[in-house]
């Protein structure tokens, strides 16, 4: 199963004659006769922005759910692209690139130019020559947010992977690819991008894609939604949201006030999913260890079910667990990520609650076990949806609990979801970039930290009077 997707504006389409009935023609010129338009596999109008880019990526749009094995990409005309000849002609020419799309081990056909030494790339590109990375710049007249801004930097913020040192480099957007590949990243994705190009006839983006579709395609190093229980720390909520959606615009945030204040309007304010509970059901607060067994029990159980449907609604590959006290001080990146949860691996899980766990079971009790699941840390979703999903989960929660506060009464979202994950046989793998200042002495390394917890420098403190209409108290 193949597509063969053409971006036309006035161009020709002869050439295409012996592949029509896999050609899904969007047009952006004049239209064509009833007749011409019936002969393809799918034929669409399309306002004329945004160049080859912007029909690329509503075809994906359109498409994703039912991709082919191989689409090929193209231009209405290639004769500028390709010196094409009596031997090898352009239907010739896109049929050997699909064919290289299946037999490649990266999935892709593209004709790449490695970069290195001094490149020119075109008219709104000029290079740095010790090391050939693009500096050039939108126009501002241009840009959708009307700002100069490099290459380099639209490239990561855009695709979500750092620059690399070696540019794969495309030059003609005319490429084939594999469906799977597509599906790497998911259709919010794809829906994001196509806002980069389409409001004017030809964006400077439009050039950057034509030379970054080989990224395009390529795993995120940040795939990464967050969820947040708030309460009644309006400042501190304000900056925890501000510092995440510095370095991820595109994040989906599920903002919970639990039974605290009404987040509403902050919550539009940065564009989160919002819930308001009229009952506390977030186990982290301090007063959780004074609650009987069974109340505990129903809380907690409330709680994960409030975290199993944030889960199977985002298509984000992680989910970060922002609070108050936490604080984002760079891009965080997800690609080295190997642990179900993954956070500082900072305190020990009591062994007496392992071997409390473990008695009449005839099993092992583990020991030198570290919990995580405190603000800042991060969750694999497919792994935290598996977990939440078992079949022997509320059993599970009923004996933590019970153990928990056998003991005293732990921060029981922390330390109860990590020993769950542990009896069930997942990782819970330090994060390097997540610092604990209460334990970090050292100014430099908090400095250099990406996510910093028990940053309280907002606690107890109410919005300026230019944010206040933010949070209602109530």
């Amino acid at each position: 199963m193949l597509s063969i997707v053409v971006a036309r504006y006035n161009e020709d389409l002869e050439w295409l004659n012996p592949v029509k009935e896999y050609v899904h023609l969007y047009n952006k010129g004049q239209p064509l006769s009833d007749e011409q338009k019936n002969s393809y596999a799918m034929y669409k109008e399309l306002p004329n922005v945004g160049r080859e880019a912007h029909t690329y990526l509503k075809y994906i749009i359109e498409h994703y759910d039912k991709l082919p094995s191989v689409v090929c990409f193209t231009q209405g005309n290639i004769d500028d692209h390709y010196k094409l000849n009596t031997i090898v002609s352009g239907t010739e020419l896109l049929i050997s690139l699909m064919n290289t799309a299946v037999t490649s081990t990266d999935g892709y056909s593209i004709n790449f130019q490695d970069s290195c030494g001094q490149l020119y790339i075109g008219p709104y590109f000029n290079t740095n020559m010790e090391d050939a990375r693009f500096v050039s710049f939108f126009k501002s007249e241009e840009n959708y947010n009307n700002k100069m801004i490099p290459f380099k930097e639209w490239f990561e913020n855009t695709l979500n992977i750092s620059y690399p040192e070696k540019y794969r480099l495309s030059w003609n957007g005319i490429f084939a690819v594999r469906g799977e590949l597509i599906r790497r990243r998911s259709l919010n994705f794809y829906k994001r991008l196509l806002k980069e190009v389409d409001r004017i006839n030809a964006p400077v983006e439009a050039h950057f894609f034509e030379r970054a579709w080989y990224y395009v395609f390529q795993e995120p190093e940040s795939d990464l939604d967050a969820y947040y229980y708030c309460h009644k720390h309006p400042l501190a909520t304000y900056k925890s949201l501000e510092s995440f959606r510095k370095y991820h615009p595109w994040s989906k945030i599920y903002l919970i006030s639990d039974n605290g204040y009404d987040y509403s309007e902050m919550a539009k304010h940065f564009n989160c999913n919002y819930k308001k509970m009229d009952t506390s059901v977030n186990t982290g607060f301090s007063w959780f260890k004074n609650l009987s067994h069974e109340e505990a029990f129903e809380k907690y159980k409330m709680f994960c079910n409030n975290l199993l449907s944030i889960a199977e609604d985002s298509s984000a590959k992680y989910l970060i667990k922002l609070e108050d006290d936490v604080c984002v001080q760079g891009k965080i990146m997800t690609s080295k990520l190997k642990g179900c949860i993954n956070g500082p691996k900072i305190n020990r899980i009591p062994d007496i609650i392992f071997k409390l766990y473990y008695t009449n079971r005839n099993e092992e009790s583990p020991t030198n076990v570290y919990f995580s699941g405190h603000g800042g840390c991060i969750y694999n979703r497919e792994q935290l949806i598996d977990i939440l999903n078992a079949k022997e989960i509320e059993n599970k929660i009923s004996d933590i609990v019970k153990y928990t506060n056998f003991i005293g009464g732990y921060m029981i979202d922390d330390i109860a979801f990590s020993i769950i994950a542990t009896i069930l046989g997942y990782k819970i793998e330090d994060n390097p970039e997540q610092m604990e200042i209460e334990t970090e002495k050292n100014n430099k390394s908090i400095e250099k930290s990406i996510i910093l917890h028990q940053y309280k420098e907002h606690y107890n403190k109410m919005l300026p009077d230019d944010l206040a209409h933010l949070v209602k108290i109530t």
